[in-house]
């Protein structure tokens, strides 16, 4: 419960810090932050999947546009 609080206030400060911030790039990959969750904002800005993101580099040319189906489960 204290915890479950803390990470909330986490998220709520790193949503604040990353106002008007469109994008994060992982590995020169951009991923875009429209309509993601806070926690996952703090996620995805911390090096979200940065593995995957080094695997995808590989195999994606600059002008590639992937979409993720991935389930993210908020809790």
């Amino acid at each position: 419960m204290i915890l479950e609080a803390i990470r909330n206030i986490r998220d709520l400060g790193f949503e604040f810090l990353t106002i008007g911030k469109r994008t994060v790039t992982v590995r020169n990959i951009t991923l875009s932050l429209d309509g993601v969750s806070r926690r996952m904002r703090y996620v995805m800005a911390r090096g979200y999947e940065d593995q995957d993101a080094a695997l995808a580099s590989r195999f994606l040319s600059p002008h590639d546009k992937v979409l993720e189906a991935g389930s993210a489960r908020e809790q």
